[in-house]
């Protein structure tokens, strides 16, 4: 009786202990950037609550107007110096100088309550869906998101947000018109293409992270069951995405991530405007993530799956 005991007594404690080291490996990654991560105690809650107002606007707008190469190339160079601007220290920065030189290109260049977060976006006047953009001002975080297709991907826009919102994210870009439309992803000449030429040229050691939606609904082979497909957009994926991968496959198990080529041959970005652009520029770290609808459903309803979705895949790009 008292071997039985201790026998069962060995067999519980070892169920515990698997239990246990399942989810260690989730913990670590949801805790590891801690002192990184943006709550209400770091953040202004008014700042959440106006960002939220400024950057989920409806896809409304005046009219598809031509995008002219002066108008991408002067809010480029504008942007370039706007960044360079909100990284000095508070007492330095020209905020009112800054927002007279976008009023004059038709956009409106807002600061948060706190002061720690500063939006572009067009001018309520003229509005062309030419996107909305937000930094945060003074982090050094390399990361940068973007989300060009919030209203075709459902989930994609508010996920992205609310990872700028609640993570070490330095910038955020966001389509403000529908991708049947214009798809931004696929044309060179867009104010979200210059977005990218500027933050790589402001500060070249960014990774920008690509969240895009798709669903398994009549996909074959690898593709059928993916929940994420992580490509840094080549035939040959590099370190940065080799390493995400990894880490989204021990964190979420080994079936739930592909990567590109090596585990899947679609849905890689390898026509992706921006990021033919990040890599001209010589950014090696631009990645385009795929995630399905049973995923998106996860990460837009629960914080604890999107810091640890976001320590996976920053814990694959850290240098």
């Amino acid at each position: 009786m008292n071997h039985f005991k201790i026998l069962n007594y060995l067999i519980m404690n070892g169920l515990v202990l698997s239990i246990g080291a399942t989810h260690l490996r989730a913990q670590e990654l949801a805790t590891r950037n801690q002192a990184h991560v943006y709550t209400q105690d770091t953040q202004n809650i008014d700042d959440t609550k106006w960002f939220s107002k400024e950057i989920m606007r409806e896809k409304t707008f005046d009219g598809l107007r031509s995008v002219e190469p002066e108008d991408v190339k002067q809010f480029e160079m504008l942007l370039i110096a706007t960044i360079a601007e909100i990284e000095k220290l508070e007492n330095k920065i020209t905020v009112e100088e800054l927002q007279n030189r976008w009023a004059k290109l038709d956009w409106q260049l807002t600061r948060s309550p706190s002061g720690n977060i500063f939006v572009v976006r067009e001018h309520l006047d003229h509005q062309h869906g030419r996107g909305v953009y937000a930094f945060r001002c003074g982090h050094r975080s390399r990361i940068i998101l973007q989300a060009p297709h919030r209203f075709n991907d459902l989930m994609t826009g508010s996920i992205a947000i609310r990872l700028f919102q609640e993570q070490a994210v330095s910038a955020i870009a966001l389509n403000t018109i529908h991708r049947s439309e214009i798809d931004l992803s696929h044309t060179n000449l867009h104010f979200i293409n210059s977005f990218t030429s500027a933050v790589i040229k402001a500060r070249h050691d960014i990774a920008i992270l690509q969240i895009h939606g798709f669903t398994n609904d009549g996909k074959t082979g690898a593709a059928k069951s993916a929940n994420v497909i992580v490509s840094d957009t080549t035939n040959f994926p590099g370190r940065s995405a080799r390493k995400s991968a990894a880490e989204l496959k021990a964190t979420f198990g080994a079936d739930h991530t592909r990567l590109f080529p090596v585990d899947i041959r679609t849905l890689g970005g390898t026509t992706n405007s921006q990021a033919k652009l990040a890599h001209s520029l010589g950014c090696p770290d631009f990645l385009h993530i795929e995630l399905n609808r049973t995923f998106r459903n996860k990460l837009n309803a629960d914080a604890s799956v999107r810091a640890t979705f976001f320590a996976s895949m920053t814990a694959g790009i850290s240098k």
